[in-house]
């Protein structure tokens, strides 16, 4: 397969640790590569949590620790003070190094962190502004943690200005397709939020004293991406200024990703906040264990699409078409394949997880919406990539636009259903969520590149929910009729063996196969400027 770009789209790596994307390093499993490393990080962290969780849940108890899960929220969502430019960050910073133009990188990333850190210490005045409403007005805290509360959401405030300046940074290194460098920082950031509660816990402290570990875990990782981004691009022999024209490109295409950034995380974490004012702060306990567990298993296709965004954003600029659709097919199968037996089993085993995780409290509270959560977890993770070839290719306009419409639809829905159904409605009214913005993003993705949506269904699409439902099913027979939970576990495990035997067999092609196991097993001495 020929090169993608042309002669003057080389760059000298003696001068910068980076090497574009060709279709020859795609084939031999640069993007591959990538994926395991970005799956590595954040499997790791999760694991750890796996253990630390019960641990941490009987140390605080159920009430301290919804409000340490609403931190622990609060930590995702401030990301929405950086405007979408961390994410333009990335753009600019792979179209620059597609095109060779390696001078201008310092430039880019100087202009999103200073204007992060302005941004960052407004967003942090904010939250301190508005804690006391937020915490005594639209949350149930129980009276006696009310000022336990609010001092722990002060110290988030801290957190702010660190947590949206770390993505311009972070999404320079992801531009430079060095995601093994910043996996390492990512495995620090995650697993802290485990294990500095449990830290916090044995030391008898409160509250707002173990968030304050969490934020100088943050700022600990602030100075680790700096450093990594002064050495890999070499910007200290720069002469570097920040340019307004800079200011205001990345300003117009983190707009629209600012815009999803707001709405994402409401998306993402309206339930717990309704849950916490319409039930008891308890439910926020019961409901977040489920949703974890679920949407934990989200960093498998996430870790696909940070490596996508920049490829396609590296690609677009070389108008490498064939490439770009090949891949996007392809990512789609392997997503929906590798996740099929996941969220199947954690349907069929729902009950089992929780009970033998956190006890009978927690299986009988949390079952059904951890139930309902798989099958919206399937949805999600296949809709990750069309959701990375709009971004990647520049309509940043239409996931905002798109989470602007599912906004009101989605709060309304998810009030009415906890109404209803208690916490099992919030698990309902997020995958009905889900499933619509699963609808958006295919249908805008086909009309923008091209695709064929009927040929899509026929081919991919019925193949890949038939295979969920034949699976699931089976799962669920298998699970009815054995005898006692070792066996359960036994013949589950081979049905999901031998399922992936048959996908192995009969659905990856002999190139795909070559490529899986080059990128398990990498050639010595092949630096590909991903470590």
């Amino acid at each position: 397969m020929d090169r993608i770009g042309h002669s003057n789209t080389s760059l000298k790596t003696s001068n910068l640790n980076y090497i574009p994307y060709t279709a020859e390093k795609a084939q031999s499993g640069l993007l591959a590569r990538n994926t395991l490393l970005n799956l590595i990080g954040q499997i790791s962290p999760l694991i750890i949590g796996i253990f630390t969780i019960p641990l941490i849940v009987k140390g605080l108890g159920v009430d301290r620790f919804g409000i340490l899960s609403l931190a622990w929220v609060s930590l995702g969502y401030f990301a929405v003070f950086d405007l979408g430019m961390g994410r333009a960050t990335t753009n600019f910073v792979s179209e620059t190094l597609g095109k060779g133009e390696n001078n201008k990188v310092a430039t880019v990333v100087l202009t999103a962190a200073i204007t992060q850190s302005l941004i960052g210490i407004l967003g942090g005045l904010v939250l301190i502004v508005i804690t006391p409403i937020l915490i005594e007005k639209v949350l149930n805290v129980p009276p006696l943690l009310i000022k336990e509360a609010e001092k722990t959401f002060y110290v988030l405030g801290l957190s702010i200005p660190i947590v949206v300046v770390s993505r311009s940074f972070r999404g320079a290194l992801e531009a430079a397709q060095r995601f093994g460098l910043v996996n390492m920082v990512r495995i620090w950031t995650n697993t802290t939020l485990f294990i500095l509660p449990l830290v916090g816990i044995f030391f008898g402290w409160n509250l707002p004293a173990i968030v304050g570990l969490l934020v100088i875990s943050q700022l600990i990782a602030l100075f680790a991406y700096l450093l990594l981004c002064l050495k890999v691009f070499h910007i200290s022999t720069f002469k570097v200024v920040p340019q307004s024209s800079m200011l205001i490109s990345l300003l117009k295409f983190g707009g629209w990703v600012a815009v999803s950034d707001i709405a994402a995380p409401i998306l993402v974490y309206a339930d717990r906040f309704l849950i916490g004012a319409l039930l008891t702060i308890s439910a926020v306990g019961y409901y977040t264990v489920p949703y974890e567990i679920a949407t934990k298993l989200l960093i498998i296709p996430s870790s696909l699409i940070t490596t996508l965004f920049p490829f396609f954003s590296a690609l677009k600029v070389t108008e490498h078409y064939q490439l770009i659709n090949k891949a996007f097919i392809k990512a789609t199968e392997y997503i929906s394949f590798v996740m099929i037996p996941i969220t199947g089993l954690l349907f069929v085993l729902s009950t089992d997880i929780l009970h033998l995780w956190l006890g009978g409290r927690f299986s009988y509270h949390g079952a059904i919406a951890l139930r309902l959560l798989a099958i919206g977890i399937f949805v999600n993770s296949v809709a990750h990539i069309p959701y990375a070839f709009l971004q990647g290719n520049g309509r940043v306009d239409l996931t905002g636009k798109f989470h602007v419409v599912e906004l009101p639809i989605y709060v309304f829905s998810a009030w009415i259903f906890i109404v209803w159904l208690g916490i099992s409605g919030a698990a309902l009214a997020w995958v009905l969520r889900v499933v619509l913005d699963a609808l958006f993003l295919f249908a805008y993705a086909f009309r923008i590149s091209g695709f064929s949506a009927k040929e899509f269904i026929q081919k991919e699409l019925t193949t890949l929910l038939g295979s969920f439902i034949v699976f699931t099913s089976t799962a669920y027979i298998v699970y009815s009729f054995a005898s006692s939970t070792a066996a359960r576990i036994f013949l589950l495990f081979a049905l999901s063996f031998f399922y992936l035997w048959l996908v192995w067999k009969y659905f990856f092609e002999a190139q795909d196969r070559s490529l899986f196991l080059k990128t398990l097993i990498p050639k010595r001495g092949n630096n590909d400027g991903c470590q």
